[in-house]
């Protein structure tokens, strides 16, 4: 390698470089990364090329006699990146691994392959995204209890050991039509009503809202001669009423809404929410077989 020569190279928006002052390397990864060891501690180096990138592997022994490795990563066509593997031949050709199969290029540097760790990270990060993302409703399939419970019982936070209820309240006539549309067609129609208990007063607090979906006429009017509701406490996360539908109830019709007013979902069964669960499987399957093929054209 030449003393006192800057090697730059960039990857996406990093820019990279290594320089070598006739004993030391010194390795600048973006703005803030630095590595430094000698040159005469090295012990492998290894070119890593991919479809959209190339990577130096080099393996050196620090001051303390630990083994290290540091990666310089370059997007494809970079000068100064090949400059380095072609000053790194002239010097240490003895040193490369780039004789060896990969598989056991990346063995003896004890360094794991980063197309099987790509594929592996990318699985989890598609795992870790639609569990965020579903975790109610997969809390909620996990959820196998069903308990009844009185609508005052529930406000007070009583422990059923599940959130699958059947309730017991008096609805109020005041409701709430929610119309959700798209391109000027209707999507969907939920409805909201709260539900008190039998000696409740209009300077009492609403603590609980019920949702409806799919209602026609005659189930809409038919549901104030019910007294139980079977459905599930949405209280996981981001579940819950919605601010303006909240405050709905407060400047329509002058009640008092509790902060955490609980959302009830009649939904009719006794255990909820089976087909968040299976589209949570059905994705990350998906995506499993997807990177499975990547790994498996790589390879």
């Amino acid at each position: 390698m030449i003393p006192g020569h800057e090697y730059i190279f960039s990857y996406m928006t990093n820019k990279n470089s290594l320089t070598f002052d006739g004993v030391n390397v010194l390795v600048k990864q973006g703005p803030f990364r630095k590595t430094t060891f000698a040159f005469a501690s090295i012990g492998h180096w290894y070119v890593f090329d991919d479809k959209t990138y190339r990577s130096l592997y080099i393996t050196y022994t620090n001051e303390a006699g630990k083994a290290k490795k540091v990666q310089l990563v370059s997007q494809l066509g970079e000068p100064g990146f090949r400059d380095i593997v072609e000053a790194l031949n002239a010097s240490i050709p003895n040193k490369s691994l780039n004789h060896l199969p990969q598989k056991e290029a990346f063995k003896v540097m004890k360094t794991a392959n980063p197309k099987k760790v790509g594929a592996l990270a990318g699985m989890i990060i598609i795992l870790v995204l639609t569990t965020s993302f579903m975790y109610p409703g997969l809390r909620h399939y996990f959820d196998f209890g069903f308990a009844d419970a009185d609508v005052e019982q529930l406000i007070a936070g009583d422990d059923f050991g599940t959130r699958n209820l059947n309730l017991y309240g008096v609805p109020l006539e005041e409701t709430l039509e929610s119309t959700t549309t798209k391109n000027g067609s209707t999507q969907s129609v939920d409805y909201f009503v709260p539900l008190v208990g039998s000696d409740w007063s209009d300077d009492q607090p609403i603590q609980v809202i019920m949702k409806f979906d799919k209602l026609n006429e005659d189930e809409f009017y038919a549901l104030y001669d019910n007294v139980e509701f079977k459905g599930v406490v949405r209280n996981i996360g981001y579940e819950g009423i919605a601010d303006d539908e909240r405050e709905f109830f407060v400047t329509e019709y002058g009640f008092e809404v509790s902060d955490d007013v609980i959302l009830f979902e009649v939904t009719g069964k006794e255990h909820n929410d089976a087909l968040m669960f299976f589209m949570w499987l059905g994705i990350n399957g998906i995506f499993v077989i997807i990177l499975g093929i990547v790994y498996l054209r790589n390879r």
